[in-house]
């Protein structure tokens, strides 16, 4: 196995060497957790005897632990590394990354600031009893997850437009941010949004982007595609005249992968 952390982004991108069969699951282990499959490696597709992942989902500031399982290659080896924890909080900002699951591309880094106390709903239905003055019953199925507001601030056209194309896409936003901040890792459902006016926060270039959300569980990681979040087409082939020259660039899969983490650490 090995693992390599990504230095633009915190994801980790993963290769199990060695693999039979047509494919493996790859899985993923948080300090001695439950394996879980990772969503681009369930299954993943054994080609020359190896098998590629990219984990979006990999939290900042853990120690993250890979295997390989299928029918017909054991988990001999595990890889194991740190990703690295966003920046410290600084004023009443904190780091996060807004990361969309099913288009990794569209996922940004903002700041967030203080944020709404959430609230739980009650979920369950009355039963009314005929006569006046009866009170009803209840049939509680307990709490709903977590709901809530954020408030995130963002600098320019550029950055209040790819945060916009984000909050609008359809699919679920993973929430990692800096611990410190007191905000925990969560699946999220974008309920809404409102854009705040001009000149109302310091400097004409700011603007506050309120959004509404709801606490969902983690989508069904299966038959998910691998990708390297923004490592496009154009990426692989800029500068180059012809495919003979890209492949010269990135003579395996795996070298093509790695091209697009930018990172030189693995484990």
């Amino acid at each position: 196995m090995e693992a390599v952390v990504d230095e633009a982004r915190p994801g980790v991108l993963v290769r199990a060497i060695g693999c039979e069969g047509h494919s493996v699951t790859i899985e993923r282990a948080v300090a001695g957790g439950e394996w879980l499959p990772v969503r681009s490696g369930f299954p993943a597709r054994v080609i020359g005897g190896e098998a590629a992942a990219y984990d979006w989902e990999a939290e900042p500031g853990t120690r993250v632990s890979y295997r390989a399982v299928g029918e017909q290659t054991t988990a001999s080896m595990v890889a194991t590394v740190d990703v690295p924890p966003l920046q410290e909080c600084t004023g009443a900002a904190c780091s996060t990354w807004l990361k969309h699951i099913e288009r990794p591309g569209l996922s940004v880094r903002a700041r967030i600031l203080h944020p709404d106390s959430p609230s739980r709903a009650g979920r369950g239905s009355f039963v009314e009893p005929d006569g006046a003055g009866v009170l009803p019953h209840y049939r509680s199925q307990g709490l709903a997850g977590r709901q809530g507001s954020y408030t995130v601030r963002v600098s320019g056209w550029d950055a209040l437009d790819a945060l916009d194309r984000l909050l609008a896409e359809p699919g679920t936003v993973l929430l990692h941010a800096n611990p410190a901040h007191g905000l925990r890792a969560m699946y999220l459902a974008v309920t809404g949004a409102a854009e705040s006016r001009p000149g109302s926060t310091p400097g004409w270039e700011w603007r506050d982007v309120e959004f509404s959300w709801r606490q969902v569980g983690r989508p069904w990681p299966s038959e998910a595609p691998l990708l390297v979040p923004s490592w496009t087409w154009r990426d692989v082939t800029r500068d180059a005249a012809t495919i003979r020259q890209v492949a010269g660039r990135h003579p395996t899969r795996w070298d093509l992968l790695l091209a697009g983490t930018r990172a030189a650490r693995s484990a």
